[in-house]
């Protein structure tokens, strides 16, 4: 198997940004690895994000500043798993076998950690405001999940540029 890394977001439909492979299995790796899923994933998160934050009352701006900080670390925490086990993701083809990809290595598992610590400490933070508790939690989770995903599909720096075929 022969993985060129190549760490950019605008990779062919269906395969995983960052990794480059001409095997027909890492062809059919998971599908929100492709750079435009991603793309569809941030418009969505930050599009329900700006909502929230423009129409709930009271205002969910602590929620959302606490789930986009703890969305920034988890997405910094997913890029380092990524860059660390860069073969073990390009095999993933479900979810769940992205999950046991992060699990190869300490910055995969505490992202998986913190995702969870970050859900629950929301859901806590809605509890103890007045107004509507569903929508202030998703209102913060929606922050999370944005600044996730867009810091961890972020290119990175100083990985060598795959040669053209």
């Amino acid at each position: 198997m022969s993985t060129t890394r190549n760490f950019h977001p605008d990779e062919p439909h269906g395969t995983m940004p960052g990794l480059r492979n001409d095997d027909a299995a890492v062809n059919r790796s998971f599908s929100s690895f492709a750079g435009r899923a991603n793309r569809v994933l941030i418009a969505v998160w930050g599009g329900v994000a700006a909502l929230c934050l423009m129409r709930l009352h009271p205002s969910p701006v602590p929620l959302s500043a606490f789930g986009a900080a703890t969305g920034l670390v988890t997405g910094l925490l997913q890029r380092r798993s990524l860059h660390s086990s860069p073969d073990v993701f390009a095999e993933a083809t479900s979810a769940i076998q992205v999950r046991r990809a992060f699990k190869t290595n300490r910055a995969g598992r505490a992202a998986i950690a913190l995702t969870w610590i970050a859900a629950a400490l929301l859901f806590l933070g809605a509890l103890a405001q007045s107004g509507n508790v569903p929508l202030a939690f998703v209102a913060g989770y929606v922050s999370f999940m944005f600044m996730r995903e867009l810091i961890s599909s972020l290119p990175f720096e100083g990985a060598p540029a795959t040669p053209s075929a």
